[in-house]
């Protein structure tokens, strides 16, 4: 039985752990938005504008809120980890858990090539849960 790379992953933190079986062996890496500077730039937000006629105007709010677009430059960054360390790695499979749009996020910047890699998906937050708890979730 080959050793499987799991990913555990909310919008700001994951957890990269190799997994023997039925058991979380090794944590191979903790990552967080800081690390990739993610977050850090905030343009000011306009509350409005006057025209020339002195009349208050509206300023249109963003289609993507910061946190979204923080979610999804992560959610970039975390795949091409994934990308790397199954190319790197041993890994015959590849396990995802989390909240459900970084899950989508994370499925749709992945790599292709490793979508049949994918055994299990769960969507649900727990970054930074305890190994055994992930481990009663995967495998129970």
């Amino acid at each position: 039985m080959g050793s499987k790379l799991l990913v555990v992953a909310d919008s700001t933190k994951a957890q990269f752990y190799q997994v023997m079986g039925h058991k979380i062996k090794t944590l191979l890496g903790d990552y967080d938005a800081d690390t990739f500077n993610i977050g850090h730039e905030r343009a000011e937000k306009k509350s409005s504008f006057n025209n020339k006629t002195g009349v208050a105007g509206h300023s249109f709010e963003p289609h993507t809120t910061p946190k979204e677009a923080d979610r999804s430059e992560f959610s970039k960054k975390l795949s091409e980890l994934i990308y790397h360390t199954k190319q790197n790695g041993e890994y015959a499979e590849l396990m995802l858990i989390a909240e459900p749009k970084m899950l989508g996020a994370i499925r749709k910047n992945l790599d292709g090539k490793l979508g049949h890699c994918i055994s299990k998906e769960i969507p649900k937050d727990m970054a930074g849960a305890d190994p055994k708890i992930l481990e009663t979730l995967l495998f129970e």
